[in-house]
């Protein structure tokens, strides 16, 4: 229909009046978005109190982006509001799921089995002496240990020698074996 537009048009001069800093047009767009994202909150499990800080982290925030000019597409201002409410509210749960914990009870707090304590610690020392390897002597060992490669198949993924391999591998062995016997606990000596 002629002389009609889109809901959408609409909302570009008022991004445009946002951006140049019209207090205005802040109103207007919080007027006009403020009962939505509150309806959105709720309809989606935020409480009264939650759904009202909602709906001021994502006016605020989709203001402050439209006077820094990070609105990209003015025309889908209203997809940018939904995306940012529902990105808070996602952010939201996260944390009180995070924050939903309870004690064990005294029964349940027991100390690990000491097999299982020695390998923790043998695991343990051996990512940090790993850890000092040089990145191509990490990269060798990982391949060969972790992966099961042969030199020759690691060799063409790494674009080396086979030999090359073979002597990456026995230096960084070496090297891991010199320095876990140097650690005091007799568990982690028997890593290799």
């Amino acid at each position: 229909m002629p002389g009609t537009s889109k809901p959408e048009e609409s909302l570009i001069p008022l991004a445009d009046r946002i951006q140049a800093g019209d207090p205005e047009a802040e109103d207007e767009f919080v007027h006009m978005f403020q009962r939505r994202v509150r309806a959105f909150a709720l309809a989606n499990g935020a409480d009264e109190p939650l759904a009202e800080e909602l709906v001021q982290e994502t006016l605020w925030g989709v203001i402050a982006a439209l006077r820094q000019g990070r609105v990209q597409q003015p025309e889908q201002l209203a997809a940018f509001v939904w995306g940012t409410a529902r990105n808070h509210l996602n952010h939201r749960i996260r944390l009180k799921a995070r924050d939903r914990t309870t004690s064990l009870p005294p029964s349940a707090d027991f100390p690990r089995p000491p097999h299982e304590h020695e390998n923790f610690e043998r695991q343990h020392a051996a990512r940090q002496a790993i850890a000092t390897l040089e990145p191509h002597e990490r990269a060798v060992l990982l391949l060969s240990l972790v992966d099961g490669l042969g030199p020759e198949e690691i060799a063409q993924r790494l674009g080396i020698l086979p030999d090359a391999v073979r002597q990456r591998k026995s230096r960084a062995l070496k090297k891991l074996t010199e320095l876990l016997s140097r650690q005091s606990q007799p568990a982690l000596r028997r890593l290799l």
